[in-house]
């Protein structure tokens, strides 16, 4: 049975949902840093107009949390967390349930560790497929690095002119992403974009999201791997400025995108895991 999460219940399904992620092979995305951050995960999902906390419950006992974030206007999904404790695939099918049922005609989207095969199978069977196959890398803030280049780097921090010239190569180097040119106009201050080129033309960019302590890379597009550094080096120094507080930056970079992920490495980037982003395209439910 499928019930919204008990505002009671929120510690113990963390204290749960911790002890069963020490396993590299239970673990989803984002991933949980201790039990306090599963437990603000769960409130947030809880009080949030766009969150779903839902719970199974079998025997009297709960047994699996399911959390996502749903965009009606958008028709989107993102499942946050996923977690079985007991009756595991009983647990998982029916909050898989419970998601489609909640967000019908949605694109949907989840990530897993390389290692969570379970989940994996169970996404295979309800017509996800894969999407992104990332190396989780990660840079702890700040950091100081010396800011040499020869490309003109420009800073986009709002939809303006310059934005506005930038947005349709947004658009058409990062097709698939979440934030497009026009999510971006809608969320101001949550980003930074950050433009490469030389001659007064536009070449590479990378895209900078806040996040609570954490600032990600969500998109980047260079030449060549002296363009990825620069534009790296000039997120992690915009990153590390006072008052700024990121604690990390995170980037997760295409597992086959070897100029990137040298750029990012030479740049103090450690490799932490693998990240595998599944989808499920509303064509693709079945009936």
């Amino acid at each position: 049975m499928i019930r919204n999460l008990p505002k009671g219940r929120i510690q113990q399904a963390a204290a749960r949902i911790w002890a069963l992620v020490q396993e590299p092979s239970e673990r989803c995305y984002p991933l949980i840093q201790d039990e306090a951050d599963i437990a603000r995960t769960l409130y947030w999902a809880r009080e949030e107009e766009t969150g779903h906390a839902r719970s199974y419950w079998s025997g009297g006992a709960m047994k699996g949390v399911c959390c996502f974030h749903a965009e009606p206007a958008r028709a989107y999904a993102q499942i946050i967390a996923l977690y079985a404790w007991d009756d595991a695939q009983a647990a998982t099918d029916a909050m898989l349930n419970s998601v489609d049922a909640a967000c019908p005609g949605y694109t949907v989207d989840i990530g897993l560790t390389g290692e969570n095969q379970r989940l994996e199978s169970a996404l295979k069977e309800r017509g996800y497929r894969i999407v992104d196959d990332c190396i989780n890398l990660r840079c702890a803030l700040p950091l100081k690095l010396d800011c040499v280049n020869d490309f003109e780097l420009t800073l986009l921090e709002s939809a303006d002119e310059k934005f506005e010239d930038y947005a349709p190569l947004h658009d058409a180097w990062f097709p698939k992403l979440y934030w497009s040119a026009e999510c971006l106009r809608q969320y101001p201050g949550k980003w930074v974009v950050i433009t490469a080129g030389s001659n007064g033309k536009t070449a590479g960019a990378l895209l900078l999201v806040w996040g609570p302590n954490l600032a990600e890379i969500y998109g980047l597009h260079a030449s060549d791997e002296a363009m990825s550094k620069a534009l790296i080096t000039a997120a992690l120094t915009r990153a590390s400025r006072a008052g700024k507080e990121c604690q990390e930056m995170l980037f997760m970079a295409d597992a086959v995108d070897e100029t990137n992920v040298h750029a990012a490495l030479s740049c103090g980037f450690l490799p932490i895991g693998r990240y595998v982003g599944w989808r499920k395209q509303p064509e693709e439910r079945t009936l």
